[in-house]
This record gives C-alpha cells, sequence and structure tokens, in this order.
C-alpha cells in the first residue's frame, strides 16, 4: 500500500507526502496510538485504514466515537468482514467462522 500511495504521491508532485504507521497489541493501544497521530500543518489531510480492526473496537465503549472526534480524519477506510460466531452449537458455529477467517487470511500477504 505505501509503494502505491508514495507512486501516486510522486505522480502529483506531493513533494511531502509521507505514510505513517501505527501498531498496537491491545484495543487501548490501537486507540491511544490513533489519537497521537498529530497534523503537521492545517491543511495536512489524515486518512485512517483499518482493516479487520473495528470488531476491537466496539469492545471498549466510546473506543471508536473519540478516534473520531480527536483525529477528525478526512478519509477512513474500514474493511469489515461480516460474521455471526455466536451460534451454540459447535458445528455451526465453526461452519460459520470459516468465510470469516479465510478473509482475514487472505488478507495478509
Amino acid at each position: 500500500m505505501d509503494l502505491v500511495l508514495s507512486a501516486e504521491a510522486k505522480t502529483l508532485r506531493l513533494t511531502d507526502f509521507k505514510v505513517n504507521h501505527v501498531f498496537a497489541k491491545t484495543v487501548a493501544g490501537i486507540v491511544e496510538s490513533t489519537l497521537n497521530l498529530k497534523r503537521a500543518s492545517e491543511d495536512e489531510a489524515i486518512v485512517v485504514k483499518r482493516e479487520f480492526e473495528l470488531h476491537k473496537l466496539i469492545l471498549l465503549p466510546g473506543a471508536l466515537e473519540k478516534v473520531l472526534k480527536d483525529l477528525r480524519p478526512e478519509i477512513m477506510v474500514i474493511v469489515e468482514k461480516e460474521a455471526n460466531h455466536n451460534n451454540p452449537d459447535i458445528l455451526d458455529r465453526l461452519a460459520q467462522s470459516f468465510p470469516y477467517y479465510s478473509s482475514v487470511f487472505d488478507s495478509i500477504y
């Protein structure tokens, strides 16, 4: 993704383009690291891209709303596969989880 964005920025002659990655191991870490992103200037655009992370933010009440309110991103891309893993029958639960986790593993390159 970085290479694609950097190539596009070069084509558009955006000389001060940069990509910052945020990594976290816990839900609180996701929220904290995202909130620590600061704009270098008023006209700087922030894009937040999350893959398969929304379910973690839902665990912490108000976390997603806090990130959106404080960060005010111009664009937010969320990739999340709909899933239902709460069936009491273990075989049904297992069958329902295969499509979800296959999408997760397919997204890892």
